[in-house]
């Protein structure tokens, strides 16, 4: 039933070709940043994880994997707090205050894998305080910003950053992207909207 219910609520979205538990483990939203993941405990976790902070709330949470459809994976918190990714990177929320509801960054993806572009369009759809829908669209330049070293459970992941500039009429914002050795994306600071800001996501388990 639980799987159904998060099936539902994505649906318009993601769809539901896999759905499985979303895994309890992790504990909701907490005030306090949840202290960083041990490789024990990481590896006692079964699945992709990924671990979001909210710097303007200073929440933070560890969400499992809930659904994939094609390219978009769904994860979940306990408390039913939404993630939609692909490629690693964010397309959506939900249950946030102010949800993003789609984001098309198709070309800062493609950018992504080349090392870099310029003069790449994304369009958000996000909710305001009346729960109407408002599109946004900024014209951003995705540049090489040097090489860093992440501490992940414990692991030290060589990467790659690159910083992505926005432009928009109504926000500008800075996106920030780390790369590991292959393609994959190990973290990344993702703007969300005026309110919620910046979405800090670390794939601890890609």
């Amino acid at each position: 039933m639980r799987s159904l219910v998060l099936c539902l609520a994505l649906t318009l979205l993601t769809g539901c070709d896999r759905v499985r538990e979303a895994i309890p483990l992790f504990g909701g939203a907490a005030p306090e940043p949840l202290p960083p993941i041990t490789a024990a405990e990481l590896a006692a976790l079964p699945g992709p994880l990924i671990r979001v902070d909210l710097p303007v709330t200073g929440a933070s949470a560890r969400l499992g994997l809930a659904a994939t459809n094609g390219p978009h994976r769904t994860y979940i918190s306990p408390d039913q707090i939404g993630l939609v990714l692909r490629d690693g990177t964010l397309v959506a929320t939900r249950g946030f205050s102010y949800d993003l509801m789609f984001a098309d960054n198709e070309e800062t993806r493609t950018a992504l894998r080349s090392g870099g572009g310029s003069a790449l369009v994304r369009v958000h759809r996000t909710l305001d305080g009346e729960r109407h829908e408002v599109i946004s669209s900024f014209v951003c330049d995705l540049r090489p910003a040097g090489t860093d070293t992440l501490a992940i459970a414990g692991q030290s992941v060589r990467t790659q950053l690159l910083r992505e500039s926005c432009t928009g009429p109504e926000a500008d914002f800075v996106n920030k992207y780390w790369i590991a050795p292959g393609g994959t994306l190990r973290k990344s600071i993702e703007w969300v909207g005026p309110e919620t800001g910046y979405a800090e996501i670390t794939h601890l388990r890609p």
